[in-house]
């Protein structure tokens, strides 16, 4: 094993001496498993103070290891003090640990960063974690880079178990860097080009990644640092250094940005910064229901969505509850009185444990947003109607609900019966957690009454869809005899002996009343995943007549009204139950401990908290890799929109675009600007409609509604363009009150300006040039 040489390059401030050389004599056991030798490089010869603070540790290395000391003539600069090392190092043969001055050393991180860094021949350079090293932070968001040291690594330690030994990364951080002795003996030291700092390192690991050698990060071993400090005193800027140092990188390394881009939109890196969202505040963790799907309209999934998160909300401990969904949905569900939930908007990037959403998904991009929004995903698969039904499926919903269970941590199901559908129609991932939680069968939390007088009519239950089988119901109805009929949730002409009333939009009081009026249900569904008019009719005191299936034998083993449940297998049985006093509600009960919402809440609960518990990184990745392939189509988002990218500038805009100085500029006509826009791959009238509810009810062009009032109120016009973001990161659009698409489309791609993914979240730069080649679109 080689010895290593431990540099610690000072500069000035005195004050930062005493912590990290303190912190290095806390690593004893490392410094003395690595043979390794201490130098302290001091590059402020006439800084008195500096000399006096790294001199007075002399004697406390006595014992522990070798303590130089360098103290050069004049004021050399990092690179060059750094070399310094380098060279002894070449000719001792020996290994290099960079360590900034403004950095703390924890114990068993120097050992970990060799032993990463012989754990492949391969790799030739190692970082730590970090609080605050860019590609090597952990966690990774803003808020927890400037922590206290204490707090940093307390945060290092809650994710440091969910993590891989070693993580392969395009370049690490100087800041406290392994390199290995054949690295430098074979490509040399930092380059005097990069001046007084910035991507030297980055350089000396390109050339070394020329031959195949890689840099990685020792996931297991934590680092503090402060940041800006160690030469953080020199009087050329950081900016204008970085901005001239990153020209002559990319200049000499092109796929140096490529391959940094390609990390960071990674399914490993957005698995590191999910984790994030586990690193609790204080005690407690964010969690959230996805409404999104959710409109100003009553049904039963909505209802029992709402029932279970604010039961969800009483039943969790510790746990913070957002509704994500729009100001008119919770207003309309009137979430706004229930006490410390809170709406959540669905831009809001704040840090989510865990997510929840009631109902499967119908949209890729659904599934693609809940996998990247939280470390652990929730989803309750409801039926597999719409995938047996042909007719109902229209976007290949077998490859979605098998990417859906192949990336979710949990799938709940409403009856045991929906649960076996699914398991017999995919193949369930082993570490999938399947969890049966039966809707409420408990009839006292459902509206009903039980003493209306009844009108004696038949009530039959259903909506559209033909597996309701509710006007074939009702024909068939009609034919036996004289029966009186209300149907509810279908529009149809109404007659002296068949009333329609369509649902939706009934208040529950004008439900309550239908069900009250009735002598009997009838529910002829040939297909439910658990059949909510079967409790309803029971907490209204009226018998149901169903379609025999299994789910129901579920429910009336835990009611004890189960003897008001009558089961038919043919249409003519139907009709035979529906006669006059064929069935009469009886009030005889059996005893049994109906399920409550409470329940099904408290296995959620349970669910989600060991999920949170148990949630990995290899996990995370393998859920998110399932994803992106599966549902992005060929090239992910990426290439599906440089595929189409051609309508943005195509020839069909010629006349409607001139260059000035090299660039594009509208003619200032609204009309042209709305054509622009909805010609363009950016804006999606499907998503449009779907994603902004009020939108479609009001029937205006979509296209119109963006441009006018949509990108002011914070919408987007598609998954491929975040507006408000857009907005956000660039002041002149902001100042200017352009609308942010319009912008990008004439002036931001032309300027390579980044644009944000609402399917993933990632960032992007459209090479316009590239496009216009690849495209044939000319200018």
């Amino acid at each position: 094993m080689r010895n290593v040489v431990v540099a610690v390059p000072f500069y000035r401030n005195s004050n930062l001496v005493q912590p990290v050389l303190s912190s290095l004599l806390a690593c004893r056991d490392d410094l003395t498993r690595l043979q390794a030798t201490v130098i302290a490089v001091i590059d402020s010869p006439e800084d008195r103070q500096l000399i006096d603070a790294v001199n007075s540790f002399r004697e406390r290395f006595l014992g522990v290891c070798p303590f130089d000391i360098i103290i050069n003539e004049q004021n050399l600069g990092f690179i060059r003090s750094v070399n310094l090392v380098l060279a002894r190092a070449l000719h001792d043969q020996h290994d290099v640990l960079l360590l900034n001055s403004d950095a703390l050393a924890y114990p068993g991180a120097l050992s970990e960063m060799h032993d990463v860094a012989y754990s492949d021949h391969m790799i030739g350079f190692v970082s730590p974690r970090s609080n605050n090293a860019t590609i090597c932070s952990l966690p990774y968001a803003d808020g927890f880079q400037n922590l206290t040291p204490e707090a940093s690594y307390d945060n290092f330690l809650a994710l440091r178990d969910r993590l891989p030994r070693l993580q392969y990364v395009p370049v690490v951080v100087g800041f406290a860097m392994y390199i290995k002795f054949e690295m430098v003996s074979e490509f040399g030291f930092f380059d005097l080009a990069y001046g007084m700092g910035y991507n030297e390192e980055n350089d000396l690991i390109m050339r070394a990644n020329r031959c195949g050698y890689r840099a990685a990060i020792a996931n297991q071993a934590f680092v503090y640092h402060e940041g800006e400090k160690s030469f953080g005193l020199l009087a050329e800027k950081k900016a204008a250094r970085e901005a001239l140092n990153s020209k002559l990188l990319n200049t000499r390394f092109p796929e140096y940005e490529r391959t940094l881009q390609r990390y960071f939109s990674s399914a490993q890196f957005k698995a590191y910064r999910l984790l994030d969202s586990l690193v609790r505040d204080g005690e407690s963790i964010n969690v959230a229901f996805d409404l999104r799907h959710f409109r100003t309209a009553h049904n039963g999934t909505f209802e029992a969505a709402i029932k279970i998160m604010l039961e969800f909300k009483e039943a969790a401990r510790n746990v913070n509850v957002f509704a994500i969904c729009s100001e008119e949905v919770f207003a309309f569900h009137r979430l706004h009185e229930v006490p410390a939930l809170k709406r959540m908007d669905q831009r809001d990037d704040r840090l989510l444990a865990a997510i929840i959403r009631i109902g499967q998904p119908f949209r890729a991009e659904d599934i693609t947003w809940l996998r990247l929004r939280a470390p652990v995903v929730a989803i309750f698969m409801l039926d597999t109607i719409a995938l047996d039904c042909a007719y109902l499926d229209d976007v290949e919903l077998e490859r979605l609900w098998r990417a859906t269970l192949n990336a979710a941590d949990i799938v709940l199901y409403n009856s045991s019966y929906t649960r076996d559908q699914f398991n017999k129609r995919f193949v369930i991932p082993e570490d999938l957690a399947q969890v049966v939680a039966l809707h409420s069968t408990d009839v006292a939390e459902y509206s009903g009454k039980s003493d209306a007088s009844r009108e004696g009519y038949i009530l039959v239950v259903g909506n559209e869809f033909q597996h309701k089988f509710v006007q074939e119901a009702v024909r068939r109805l009609r034919e036996a005899g004289s029966l009186q009929l209300m149907v509810l949730g279908v529009a149809g002409k109404s007659d002296d002996r068949v009333r329609y009333v369509q649902g939706g939009n009934l208040t529950q009081a004008e439900v309550d009343a239908l069900y009250q009026g009735a002598r009997c249900v009838c529910f002829p569904s040939h297909y439910e995943g658990f059949g909510f008019p079967v409790v309803n009719a029971l907490a209204h005191r009226r018998p149901i007549v169903a379609r025999d299936m299994p789910v129901y034998g579920e429910i009336a083993d835990a009611t004890p009204h189960r003897g008001n449940i009558h089961l038919f297998k043919t249409s003519d049985e139907m009709i035979r139950l529906l006669q006059p006093g064929v069935v009469n509600w009886t009030s005889e009960e059996v005893s049994v401990e109906p399920i409550r919402w409470r329940d099904t809440a408290e296995a959620l609960s349970l669910a989600v908290s060991a999920a949170v518990t148990s949630q990995s990184h290899a996990r995370l990745e393998q859920r998110i890799r399932a994803v992106e392939p599966a549902l992005a189509g060929k090239g992910g988002a990426t290439e599906k929109l440089l595929s189409l990218l051609s309508v943005v500038v195509g020839s069909k805009w010629k006349k409607k675009i001139r260059l000035i100085k090299g660039r594009p500029f509208l003619l200032a006509k609204a009309q042209v600007e709305r054509q622009l826009v909805k010609s363009s791959i950016f804006f999606d009238e499907k998503f449009y409609k779907e994603a902004y509810g009020d939108v479609s009810e009001s029937g205006v062009d979509c296209a119109k509604h963006f441009c006018s009032i949509g990108w002011k109120e914070g919408r987007n016009p598609s998954i491929y363009f975040d507006a408000s973001w857009y907005i956000s990161k660039n002041s002149d659009v902001a100042r200017s009150g352009m609308n942010p698409l319009v912008h990008y489309l004439c002036y931001g791609l032309f300027e390579r300006r980044p644009i944000k993914f609402l399917e993933d979240g990632s960032e992007f730069v459209l090479d316009y040039v590239e496009t216009r080649s690849r495209f044939g679109t000319g200018s």
